[in-house]
């Protein structure tokens, strides 16, 4: 699992990951790959976990990615 700062009390939460591609406290750029999908903890096959959080909060990430972020 990784979690991604984005400030202002935005975070990104991406799980079932097979290979991580950063550690804790590396700078993400945009449009980097982070990792890529495994099937960790699935029953169905490889598949991407992803949360958004806003104050710790999960939020409707649709909402978010509409309006650019």
């Amino acid at each position: 699992m990784i979690v991604i700062a984005h400030g202002k009390n935005y975070y990104s939460v991406y799980a079932h990951i097979e290979e991580l591609f950063n550690t804790k406290g590396d700078k993400i750029e945009k449009d980097e790959v982070i990792a890529t999908v495994g099937d960790t903890g699935s029953m169905v096959g490889s598949g991407l976990y992803f949360e958004l959080r806003h104050h710790g909060k999960p939020m409707n990430p649709l909402e978010w990615l509409n309006s650019g972020g």
